[in-house]
């Protein structure tokens, strides 16, 4: 945000540049047979990113959590199998950022290309073997005339069988993705 880089450039005279390398990422995109995201619920109150008020589904596992994040607000569910989220009102941008976060599920970072406006009910299953699997890196994407993974249980592969499920899938492509490199930086800031 250009109000936190005024804070760096003033106190800790930071100077910096930004690059848009080409660099291999995951699209985010809807599958031919296109969505099946059910429209999104309103949250109250979107600046609050406390505790919420939260009952287990009928039927389901029971909810562990309820939250507003800066994604939008979700329920978190935990068990041997993994980890369950139920995004209740996200978008495609906040979801691919959700994905390919830096420490995230996914080895490489995620972009918004499904030209979807507006926010959804989303949900992801991941066990506990991918949750933090950022590092593992695996061959190419499953995708039109591209390489599979050939690991018998690859990083990412159960949040891409719940992206399927609901009409999404994640591509690998070479794009320029914008990036900052920090050229100075004082390590004590200027007084107030």
């Amino acid at each position: 945000p250009l109000m936190f880089q005024n804070l760096l450039a003033e106190r800790f005279k930071m100077k910096y540049h930004l690059e848009d390398p080409v660099t291999q990422v995951y699209a985010l995109v809807v599958t031919r047979g296109g969505s099946k995201l059910k429209a999104g619920q309103p949250d109250d109150d979107p600046h609050n990113y406390g505790q919420i008020a939260t009952k287990a589904a009928a039927g389901g596992p029971p909810t562990a959590s309820a939250r507003t994040s800066q994604y939008g607000v979700y329920r978190l569910s935990m068990a041997r199998e993994g980890v369950h989220y139920e995004y209740l009102n996200i978008t495609m941008k906040a979801l691919a950022q959700f994905l390919g976060r830096q420490g995230g599920p996914l080895e490489l970072p995620v972009v918004d290309a499904t030209g979807l406006s507006g926010e959804y009910q989303v949900t992801l299953d991941i066990p506990p073997t991918q949750v933090h699997c950022a590092s593992s890196g695996y061959p190419t994407d499953q995708g039109e005339g591209e390489q599979a993974p050939t690991a018998s249980d690859p990083c990412g592969s159960t949040i891409r069988a719940s992206l399927e499920k609901q009409g999404l899938r994640l591509a690998r492509r070479s794009v320029p993705y914008r990036k900052v490199v920090v050229d100075s930086i004082e390590r004590t800031p200027t007084e107030n």
